[in-house]
């Protein structure tokens, strides 16, 4: 599989929902902030291994 191939970006953006979805609702640790979003997520063209990059939104502080 090419790296930029449709597959693969259906792939990052798949992890990247779940990613998403797991920080937001099934991760109970204090230390991550709620407000942590995933911005960008690379599966290698073997599946083996991602680079994922998250960003703690702080427009929402106080």
């Amino acid at each position: 599989m090419r790296k930029n191939s449709i597959k693969n970006t259906r792939i990052n953006e798949e992890v990247l929902r779940g990613l998403s979805s797991i920080i937001r609702g099934e991760i109970k640790d204090p230390r991550i902030h709620p407000m942590t979003s995933v911005v960008m997520v690379e599966v290698a063209p073997d599946l083996k291994t991602d680079r994922k990059s998250t960003r703690l939104n702080s427009s929402h502080m106080a």
